[in-house]
């Protein structure tokens, strides 16, 4: 008797969802062609105020959400991910089914009480072709400008060694992200090819102004738009510089008061294209752009460089499609580090049709091993205090870079360079300041270290943490670290630690 009240009570609730507008997916069609994120479209009205969705590909369950409205309102959205996903092409004849099964929620379980299905075929590397090899080069027209958001995440990880050769992996912990958008306008053109690239930050959509700390002596600034500064480059159509500079800001004859200084200006170059022909496979040796590690802020309108051309190894990896055009995906990676246990890397993808480089991803990876020793027999150990850098007990050997500590990162030293490990997508404030108008007070100069987020001043690696609070480290008189039995010594543990910054270009228009 309660199984037939069950049923009736699941098949009403069924018939209270068709009641409803069809449960269907309206989008994409049948059997269609699909690339990069998808759009899935369902009727509104479809799922009821307790349902939800899950969603199957290839008979392989992906997620179960709530979907939301699309931009019209007409339809519920949920966004399917081909390339995130890592999902190959399909091959001629063979589609995907993609699956969205309606849930509801009986007796506190989850039924399905309504499905829908498409074929689809995915073609996220389709329709490209290169023939023998293509040769890449930007094309520089006066008065093109490219604006990009530039998204920064900073990451740490740490994981025990012998966890790490079991195929552990760290949990990745965010420790500062930030977001700003960067313009890179063309201002002239040579003969040769050679074009003049102004760039400059810009402030976020919507924004008068924006919150950045670049000396935590200062405290956090409020950066306009009228602090910003351009610098130059010139480079060749292979994306090679020919100079770089920043110019002096002079304010207009007759301004008054004290204010305008124009000295926040970022270092990100465009990245350096192939030389030949190159078709997916190849490789070869080329540089990436990176920012010059003796910029002395204090006089940086004087520098004759403001960046260094390190070596690395380029490899055309795949043609696929990017942000709706036919991309050449290209990975460079830099060699011989300067320090031990550094990987960079940078991959972007150059569209085809265009000859603009829609995205860039560039990821400096820092890794470094401690040795933790363990407790004795019976007794307790206090925590691990932290190291000069604040990274570990004793940081990367030497400590990290200066201004590499928690909410510094890749910055400066005290006298005001930049530090070795200054990241492209670096955001800068020169010093000393300079006079405002008509004699007005000049901003200070930035400190040691870069900023959370985008380098420049950070905060200085102290004492690091303390005691108890070490990384890996146990409160004062906790249990003493290790797997042995009571009574037993505990051994050493190896820990590896990870810094991860993460920066990803992706141009607005």
């Amino acid at each position: 008797m309660k199984r037939c009240i069950g049923s009736l009570a699941l098949a009403l609730a069924a018939g209270a969802v068709m009641a409803q507008a069809p449960f269907t997916i309206v989008r994409p069609v049948d059997n269609a062609k699909v690339r990069e994120k998808v759009k899935v479209l369902i009727p509104k009205g479809s799922i009821p105020p307790a349902g939800y969705i899950g969603v199957f590909l290839g008979g392989k369950f992906l997620q179960a959400t709530v979907p939301s409205l699309d931009p019209s309102g007409k339809y519920y959205e949920y966004v399917l991910d081909t390339k995130g996903l890592g999902l190959e092409d399909t091959q001629p004849g063979h589609p995907m089914k993609l699956e969205v099964a309606l849930y509801v929620d009986y007796n506190e379980q989850p039924r399905i009480v309504d499905r829908s299905s498409v074929d689809i075929n995915i073609a996220n590397h389709a329709n490209i072709n290169l023939g023998s090899g293509r040769v890449l080069r930007y094309s520089f027209h006066p008065g093109t400008q490219m604006i990009y958001n530039l998204e920064q995440r900073i990451t740490e990880a740490s994981i025990d060694q012998s966890q790490l050769d079991a195929g552990g992996k760290a949990a990745e912990l965010p420790a500062s992200a930030e977001n700003l958008r960067v313009l890179y306008a063309i201002d002239n053109s040579y003969g040769g090819g050679d074009g003049l690239v102004r760039i400059q930050p810009l402030l976020p959509h919507g924004k008068d102004y924006f919150i950045h700390t670049f000396d935590p002596a200062q405290g956090p600034q409020q950066i306009t738009e009228d602090d910003f500064s351009a610098m130059y480059m010139r480079i060749t159509s292979t994306g090679r510089q020919v100079f770089s500079n920043l110019p002096a800001y002079f304010p207009p004859e007759g301004s008054t008061g004290a204010g305008v200084v124009n000295n926040v200006f970022i270092r990100a170059a465009l990245p350096v294209l192939p030389a030949k022909k190159v078709k997916p496979g190849d490789s070869w040796s080329t540089s990436i752009l990176r920012p010059s590690p003796d910029l002395d802020l204090n006089n940086a309108w004087n520098a004759k460089t403001l960046f260094v051309s390190r070596p690395a190894r380029g490899e055309f990896q795949s043609v696929e499609w990017e942000m709706d055009h036919p991309c050449a995906k290209i990975v460079n990676t830099i060699i011989n580090p300067t320090a031990a246990g550094i990987k960079e890397t940078q991959t972007f993808w150059f569209a085809l049709d265009t000859g603009k480089v829609v995205k860039i991803v560039e990821d400096t990876t820092e890794t470094q091993k401690e040795t933790q020793p363990g407790g004795a027999p019976g007794m307790t150990m206090p925590g691990r205090p932290g190291g000069p850098s604040g990274f570990g007990p004793a940081g990367i050997p030497g400590g990290l870079p200066p201004g590499a500590t928690k909410g510094g990162r890749d910055g400066g030293n005290a006298a005001g360079r930049v530090g070795p490990m200054a990241p492209p997508g670096s955001l800068h404030q020169i010093g000393p300041g300079r006079g405002g108008k008509f004699g007005g007070p000049g901003r200070p100069g930035g400190g040691p270290g870069m900023p959370p987020g985008f380098g420049g001043p950070g905060r200085p690696g102290g004492a690091g943490m303390p005691p108890g609070f070490g990384r890996g480290g146990m409160a004062p008189g906790g249990p003493g670290f290790g797997n042995n039995r009571m009574g037993a010594p505990s051994s050493n543990t190896t820990v590896v630690n990870q810094l991860r910054i993460q920066r990803v270009f992706t141009l607005e228009h």
